[in-house]
Order: C-alpha cells, then structure tokens, then sequence
C-alpha cells in the first residue's frame, strides 16, 4: 500500500455502496485510533528555540513547532538538547534531557515545560522526538507516511468498516459483521503492538522500536 486512498478503496468494497467522503473520514478517524493506541508514527522536531517563557514555579517552557502534517503530538518521547556557543557560532554536541524532568503543556499553544530553570535559552537547539496523532477532522488523508499506512493498514481498514457498517439505517448496515470488523480490527492494532515490543516491524525509518519515526 503506497498511500492511504488505496485504504479508502478496500473499505468501499466491504462497505458496499458508502460514498467516497465518508470511507474517507472512517478510515481517518481509523488511522486516528491506531496511532494513539500504538504510538506508531513517530517523528522528530527538530527546532532552534526562539524564546523562553519563564513560570510561577521557577520551570521554564518552550513552544513547540508545528508537526509539518495534519496532525497533533500525542506523546513525547525522548528530548536532545545542543546548547549555542556563540563564540565557536556553531552547537556543542547533543545531549538527552533525562525523562521525568519534562513534560507536554497544552494551552493555547503547544509547549514543552522543562523542570531546570537554567537548562537552556534562546538560541539553543531541540531535537524532541513525538508520536503524531491525525486529526480525526481533516482535508486529507494523503499526507500520512506511506511506512505508517503499510504498518497499520490492516487495522485502519478493519477499524473504517466496522465504523461505516454501525451506522443505521443505511444501505451498507450490518452490525453483525461491523462487530467482526471491529474485531479483527483490534486484533491487527494488537499485532502493532507485539511487533513493535518484539522490534520486528519492517518500517523503513525505525530505530527497534523505542519507535517509529517518519522524517
């Protein structure tokens, strides 16, 4: 499977006579559901830090950039920071910020609330390693990585079809097999899992599974 339309088509052949649209939100609200359970697209930001918001209780924040596709970070995973030496006008060499000093905010904007005051400033370099979620309301499915579709192909497709047949009262309403869809849907999303705990998925871009990470 190269894109996510071809999931589209496999759920318009099971969901006999479900327009195009809404195959389409099915299999992006599939893809959604998948991605939270399974953290399985991953990505790194990697940003130059434009300012440092200080807090009421002596932490500092950072936002974060937007995720380059139509999707929001689920969880973050792992943080490297290079410091500026703006003597040398180059960065010192990465370090990883130890887990549990950091933690996602959401507000009115995306941030990351570091718990050392002085870890970092303005000009210094991010790398934050995230899960992306797809917003389950968006334009298009085309621009998830063709290395998640391949991944979660079989679980979305299931999941999509099992979403469709539960509606009442349509041509392609069927609950008996929505429930069997739904099924075998949770069983591949189960399957991610194995394999990503096993670090036997074939993702091109993986590191053994601490993840998956797209660009």
């Amino acid at each position: 499977m190269e894109s996510a339309s071809k999931l589209v088509e496999m759920v318009q052949a099971r969901a006999k006579g479900a327009p195009e649209y809404l195959c389409n939100d099915a299999v992006r609200r599939a893809f959604a559901e998948v991605c939270r359970y399974s953290d399985c697209w991953r990505r790194s930001l990697v940003f130059t830090v434009d300012s440092v918001e200080d807090t009421i209780d002596d932490k500092i924040r950072v936002d974060l950039p937007d995720t380059g596709y139509e999707a929001e970070i689920g969880r973050i995973h792992r943080v490297f920071l290079e410091l500026y030496d703006s003597t040398a006008a180059d960065f010192d060499d990465a370090s990883e910020v130890t887990a549990g000093t950091y933690r996602m905010v959401r507000g009115e904007k995306l941030q990351i609330e570091f718990d050392n005051e002085d870890l970092l400033e303005a000009d210094d370099r991010l790398t934050v390693d995230v899960s992306l979620i797809p917003l389950e309301i968006g334009s298009s499915i085309s621009d998830i990585p063709s290395g998640v579709v391949q991944l979660c192909g079989s679980a979305v497709v299931h999941l999509a079809t099992a979403d469709l047949m539960r509606m009442s009262k349509r041509p392609w309403t069927d609950f008996d097999t929505a429930q069997y869809e739904r099924t075998e849907g949770m069983n591949a999303l189960r399957q991610i899992l194995f394999n990503a705990g096993n670090g036997s998925t074939n993702e091109a871009a993986s590191a053994p599974v601490s993840g998956i990470i797209e660009g």
